[in-house]
């Protein structure tokens, strides 16, 4: 060894790199924690999200834990823009529970997270399914997490055990089960 000359293996070389890269993506993650959207997402029929994403991910799972409600949102890939601020993400799944355990499962092609405010929407193909067996399917559904409930403005079926919804605009109260159809309803009740 030369004077001021440190020689290092290439297996130890290795694991320095690799120490390296967990502090930075460590410091990423505490990153995106910490930052946050001073607005929910725009609701669209086909949303573009960030104009340009900052770092890019395969196997996005976030999640909250709430005094009345948790949820859950897992997607196949996402993109974080805007500072950190927000995520839109590939083929999204978002589980809402409340506190007496009752929870609607939905998923869709692709959407969008809030991070700081933890308001989504997904959209493309939307298909939710509640655990006392009711089935909504939609274009576009939305999570308010201020106010526990699930959204949208379009047209959507509501597909139960004794009875089939139609019309148009939904809300879904978590923290209540209470589920309203807002206009053009028809109700067609089964045998």
């Amino acid at each position: 060894m030369r004077h001021g000359v440190i020689l290092i293996n290439e297996q130890r070389l290795k694991w320095v790199f690799l120490g390296l890269l967990a502090v930075v993506l460590a410091l990423a993650v505490s990153y995106l924690g910490k930052t946050a959207p001073t607005a929910r997402p725009e609701a669209s029929s086909n949303p573009t999200g960030p104009t340009q994403a900052e770092s890019a991910m395969q196997g996005f799972r976030f999640a909250q834990d709430e005094k009345n409600a948790s949820w859950n949102l897992e997607a196949r890939s996402a993109e974080i823009g805007d500072g950190g601020r927000t995520a839109k993400l590939e083929d999204v799944r978002i589980i809402v529970r409340n506190s007496d355990g009752w929870e609607v499962t939905a998923t869709g092609s692709w959407g969008f997270v809030a991070l700081e405010t933890k308001d989504m929407e997904i959209s493309g193909g939307v298909r939710a399914v509640s655990s006392d067996g009711y089935t909504f399917t939609t274009d576009q559904l939305r999570w308010s997490a201020r106010n526990q409930t699930l959204t949208t403005d379009e047209k959507v079926v509501m597909d139960g055990p004794a009875v089939i919804v139609r019309g148009t605009g939904l809300v879904v109260h978590a923290a209540t089960k209470r589920v309203e159809v807002l206009r053009d309803v028809e109700t067609t009740f089964k045998p």
